[in-house]
């Protein structure tokens, strides 16, 4: 947990108080849904939730004690160890907080600028406007696909939304295993975007459904180095990780990902993880945090507005 939220767990007691309540309700209702998606009754399903949960006051008072006394003590004790440091050697000491304080301070300021730069720096339709997903509740940048697809259902916040998550893909056939830097994105993510065919076409909502079939595209520099060109590539074969995908697209050649240092290859639809992982209930799965979702806010929607919204859906986080 970073300090922050520690001072204010000290400053805010009864906010802290609420917030572990609905985290405790969230994991009960978890555990709750994959006890009924395996065939207990509803009622059942509750009650064995919360038995195997445990005393909910007693997790609530080991989580406190956990976020603000243990901190606290330590806080203390660490606060002590200085001033004793400092008693012995105050030039050294000083020295030492001054080259800290440099040093943190040139940090912060390289990861607010990266921060606030990284997607207004992206080749897409209006960067400037897009906005990140986070859960509210855990201060997370990963959603669940469960999450994600209740997210995309029922949010009226953005005009366009999406989900991605980055995945290395073993391109070999057969052999030494070679790497491919790749991602799987849900049906939305080059519309959203702004991003045109090199040739061929790009994922479109529709190729985003359970059992889709093993689709990709590339990016026009992996068309050059790997498929004979952007004109040759759409219906040629790549293999991820030992499956057969059909090529049905080249992306802009000026797109290499939304994620700035890291260009990708491949792309495939966020429904065949099935496939790759040779699971047909991994996108059911709840414990599961890999996708990042981005959107656009709708006109006259604010990141406030977004999350008063929010507050009436608790079980999707709020953009920042």
């Amino acid at each position: 947990m970073a300090w922050y939220h520690r001072v204010r767990n000290v400053l805010s007691p009864g906010r802290h108080s609420r917030e572990i309540a609905r985290e405790m309700e969230f994991h009960v209702a978890e555990r709750r849904d994959e006890l009924i998606a395996h065939g207990m009754a509803p009622e059942a399903a509750a009650r064995e939730a919360e038995r195997r949960f445990g005393n909910r006051l007693l997790q609530r008072e080991r989580t406190r004690d956990a976020d603000v006394v243990v901190w606290l003590e330590s806080l203390a004790a660490d606060v002590r160890y200085a001033i004793r440091g400092f008693r012995r050697s105050p030039v050294f000491t000083t020295v030492a907080i001054l080259s800290l304080a440099l040093g943190i301070g040139a940090n912060t300021a390289i990861f607010s600028l990266t921060n606030a730069l990284l997607l207004r720096s992206l080749p897409v339709r209006d960067p400037a406007s897009l906005v990140k997903l986070t859960l509210g509740t855990h201060g997370s940048d990963y959603l669940t696909n469960p999450l994600w697809e209740a997210f995309r259902e029922r949010q009226r916040v953005f005009t366009d939304s999406f989900a991605y998550t980055d995945q290395r893909f073993n391109l070999a056939e057969s052999g030494p295993v070679r790497r491919g830097r790749g991602a799987l994105v849900s049906g939305g993510f080059f519309p959203a975007l702004g991003v045109r065919p090199e040739a061929g076409r790009l994922f479109a909502p529709g190729d985003d459904a359970r059992g889709c079939p093993p689709i990709a595209v590339v990016s026009a520099g992996f068309a050059a180095r790997e498929l004979g060109g952007a004109a040759a590539a759409p219906g040629r074969k790549v293999t991820l990780d030992g499956h057969a995908f059909t090529v049905v697209g080249v992306a802009d050649a000026a797109f290499t990902g939304v994620q700035v240092g890291a260009p990708v290859d491949l792309y495939a639809p966020l429904c065949t993880l099935a496939l790759l992982r040779d699971d047909p209930t991994v996108l059911e799965h709840r414990s599961m945090w890999y996708l990042q979702v981005l959107g656009r806010l709708a006109p006259g929607m604010s990141v406030a507005r977004a999350r008063a919204q929010r507050r009436r859906c608790p079980r999707t986080g709020p953009p920042s």
